[in-house]
């Protein structure tokens, strides 16, 4: 093992570095690598750039197409920094990781984060736009979005409430471009808790939900002046509660079925590829 490591320094390090590594640009007396000079890799990465008692990457220089500073072999700076899946990465880095205010690229689907980065992982507020004109805009907290925050769905959805593990958790307003309005709790991305649903043509539900439904106790009350208290089981009521109506005929439908108060959509949550191998 220790042969082994020496042997690493001296690739590095060395005024006589093997076949696999090409050196070309200024020398030390001792033929040491220092000053300007481009090093390159056995994989065809190189370095374009300042070199110091034979070490590379210090000062300003080229890796990976990455311009910017480095430090004893960590990037650091401001530039630009193609990832080998094909992400990039526009802003600041510190010993090799995203910091501070940045955008990051992704090539899988497109999605385009701005904002802020601690550690490498998206932290602070940040926007994420999506390649059909979706988007996030909120909270983050090490890659997830957490805290309060706005999705708006290409199809003209939108969410805006409290977030948790890149789901819509907690309190929020959805809405929809039929014109129905949803306000209440909500978990792992549902209709959850209590909540109130508006719907366009006038009709109201307000009650408790579950998974994007009403269930549990509520209150169903039409336009036209029918109203019916009591228990839910999945959207529907079961007539175990109290009933008032104006015209029997026009709201009594087939048990419960004439309004089924909930509707069918998935969770409301992000969709992000794996964390970035560097």
């Amino acid at each position: 093992m220790i042969k082994i490591i020496l042997l690493l320094v001296v690739t590095i390090s060395c005024s006589s570095p093997p076949v696999s590594l090409v050196y070309t640009g200024q020398r030390t007396e001792d033929n040491i690598y220092n000053g300007s000079g481009e090093l390159t890799f056995p994989d065809g990465s190189s370095w374009n750039g300042e070199f110091v008692n034979g070490k590379a990457m210090n000062g300003e220089g080229t890796l990976y197409l990455y311009p910017g500073a480095f430090i004893e072999g960590s990037k650091n700076g401001d530039g630009e920094y193609f990832y080998p899946r094909g992400d990039k990465y526009e802003g600041k880095l510190v010993n090799g990781l995203l910091e501070g205010s940045g955008i990051l690229i992704r090539y899988a689907d497109e999605a385009i984060y701005e904002g802020s980065f601690k550690n490498g992982k998206k932290n602070g507020t940040g926007k994420i736009t999506y390649s059909d004109n979706s988007y996030y805009d909120g909270n983050w907290v090490n890659d997830v979005a957490n805290g309060i925050g706005i999705f708006n769905y290409a199809d003209g959805h939108k969410y805006e409430g409290q977030w948790s593990n890149s789901h819509a958790n907690g309190n929020g307003i959805f809405s929809s471009p039929e014109g129905y309005i949803y306000k209440g709790e909500f978990m792992d991305g549902f209709f959850h808790g209590y909540g109130i649903l508006k719907y366009s043509n006038g009709n109201q539900y307000e009650g408790e939900w579950k998974s994007n439904y009403a269930h549990g106790d509520g209150t169903f009350t039409s336009k036209d002046g029918f109203e019916y208290k009591g228990n839910f089981n999945e959207g529907k009521y079961d007539y175990d509660g109290n009933m008032r109506y104006t015209r029997s005929a026009d709201f009594i439908g087939n048990k419960g079925e004439l309004y089924n108060n909930g509707i069918e959509r998935g969770p409301i949550k992000l969709f992000d590829p794996p964390p970035i191998k560097k």
